[in-house]
Order: C-alpha cells, then structure tokens, then sequence
C-alpha cells in the first residue's frame, strides 16, 4: 500500500511540476516607453503559434538586425532600444524589413529592445559584448 501511495505522489509531483514550467514559458511582458514593466500576462493559445517578430536577431560586427515579417506596414512600427535602467536610448520607426541597428557606440552590457507593431509590443533582451 505505502508503494502504491508513493508511486502516486511521485506522480502527481512530476505533472504539477510540468506545468508550472510549461506556465513560465507562456509569460508575456508590456513595457512602457520608459522601459518600466505595466502589465504581465498569459499567453493565449492563438499567440502561441507564430510571433509576428523573427527573434532570430544576432548582433554581428557591432549591428543588431531586427526582422521586421513583410506585409507589415512600416508606418505601423516602432523600435526602441533601452538599456537596463529603463532609459530609452533611441526610439525610431523602420526604415526597412530588415532594419540594422548599429551598437559599436553602446557600452558593454544588457539592453531591451523594444518593437511595436500596430499597438502589439515584443521586448528582447540582448547583449553587447
């Protein structure tokens, strides 16, 4: 009796743990234009299936390039780069698909970039080396 209650805890141990972990992955952060977290929230199932940002963004040779998905208007974005204080460095529309950010004169450290795409915002965290 006590193995079967043991194998039944250890059970219910494993798949609550399963979904606390599936639930952190499902998190979604709003930021204001100062860089300050307003809202905090679930990921709904629909977000779930496709971002509408490439987060494939690497900085190579000093430049950032942020993807921006074709048949988006470039009119309805924002890009804005803070740093970790929450202050925003720059703030400008796209120029391209492809828009290339140029970090050679950023210091060492952690940054947020923010894109804004009809209201909808992502925010990711890079590092410049």
């Amino acid at each position: 009796m006590k193995t079967i209650m043991k194998k039944t805890l250890l059970s219910l141990c494993v798949l609550t743990l399963s979904s606390v972990t599936q639930a952190q992955n499902n998190i979604v952060y709003t930021y204001d234009a100062n860089g300050n977290r307003i809202k905090r929230a679930l990921k709904s199932a629909k977000s779930q299936t496709r971002s509408k940002l490439d987060t494939n963004a690497e900085i190579t040779d000093g430049r950032l390039t942020v993807n921006i998905p074709h048949g988006t208007s470039l009119s309805d974005c924002t890009i804005a780069l803070y740093d970790l204080s929450g202050n925003m460095i720059f703030s400008k529309r796209p120029s391209s698909h492809a828009e290339v950010i140029e970090t050679k004169n950023l210091r060492t450290g952690v940054y947020i970039i923010s894109i804004d795409i009809k209201g909808e915002t992502e925010s990711h965290k890079f590092v410049r080396r």
